[in-house]
């Protein structure tokens, strides 16, 4: 009898805990570079590359970034003002940062 009321308790929690999420008014994908280190472990990029793969013409998969680049999605809600995660794009292929 106890197994059976903490499994209803349970199913009922993380029913309500599902219920809580509303959906993302607007969304916005993140195009990352991705590098290897030697010993072969993958870093994501700190920069936002989309402007870059628009001005290059790069190919761009269904994801809207290109090969060998990360997509991160970030959503706003609703009353929200800014996205729940801020990426800066990158600087531009021909430009040198000194």
């Amino acid at each position: 009898m106890k197994k059976t009321i903490a499994a209803l308790a349970l199913t009922a929690s993380s029913s309500s805990a599902f219920a809580l999420y509303a959906p993302a008014a607007e969304s916005k994908t993140y195009c990352l570079s991705v590098y290897q280190s030697e010993t072969g472990a993958s870093y994501a990029g700190t920069c936002d590359q989309t402007a870059n793969n628009l001005e290059s013409k790069t190919p761009v998969l269904e994801n809207g970034c290109a090969v060998a680049q990360i997509a991160l999605e970030a959503s706003k809600f609703q009353g929200q003002k800014d996205f729940n995660i801020k990426i800066f794009p990158c600087l531009p292929p021909n430009v040198a940062q000194l």
